[in-house]
């Protein structure tokens, strides 16, 4: 490698580094933007050993574990969630829709509000609403007509919990839930977590 195309070379990386750390603020989840961020960092190290920039190393090195070590905790944390039932009515949950209906809207686009003649749970972590859920049970049957996280929870864990790891579907003696969706990013979560879709717009989960 000629000495030109070895400058080029570590040019590219220091743009690489810079892109992922670029992109990781622009990330609304927590978990994706460390990750963005821990590939940054990995960059950077490469970056500081082919110029021989100690402070670059280290400053990345440093970020880089603290960077992993937040990410286990975040893939280990399942109990930290909190199911609790909940009021259409009361403020903090109507301060709560209205601050994100906009974005609820664009994964159900009919959502106006809680509905009375509904069962309604927020998902919450840290003493935080993550979540809203509603929903109709007939029986061992349940039609989901709510399922929405905010956006820097959107990493799939509060489904796990919700779906799986709480049992508290299960518990209920459930066996079946059901949703409907014609919004395509909802039904890739939807696929993701383990619904089949039975027709075009229909998915169901057997518990």
């Amino acid at each position: 490698m000629t000495p030109e195309q070895l400058s080029l070379f570590i040019e590219i990386i220091g743009y690489i580094a810079s892109a992922f750390v670029l992109i990781s603020v622009m990330m609304r989840s927590i978990v994706k933007l460390r990750w963005y961020l821990l590939i940054g960092n990995i960059f950077y190290v490469i970056y500081g050993v082919l110029i021989n920039a100690m402070p670059v190393i280290l400053l990345n090195a440093i970020n880089g574990v603290l960077n992993i070590y937040f990410l286990y905790q975040a893939h280990k944390q399942f109990g930290d969630f909190e199911i609790i039932k909940i009021s259409p009515h009361e403020n903090i949950v109507m301060y709560f829709v209205n601050h994100f209906k906009e974005d609820i809207k664009k994964f159900f686009p009919d959502f106006e509000n809680l509905k009375t003649n509904e069962e309604n749970y927020v998902l919450m972590r840290d003493n935080v609403i993550v979540g809203l859920f509603s929903f109709k049970q007939s029986y061992d049957q349940v039609n989901i007509t709510l399922d929405y996280v905010t956006p820097a929870y959107r990493d799939l864990k509060p489904a796990k919990f919700l779906f799986y790891k709480s049992e508290f579907f299960k518990t209920r003696g459930i066996t079946q839930l059901i949703t409907v969706s014609n919004v395509p990013y909802h039904k890739k979560y939807l696929n993701k977590i383990g619904f089949n879709n039975i027709d075009n717009n229909k998915f169901i989960l057997k518990i």
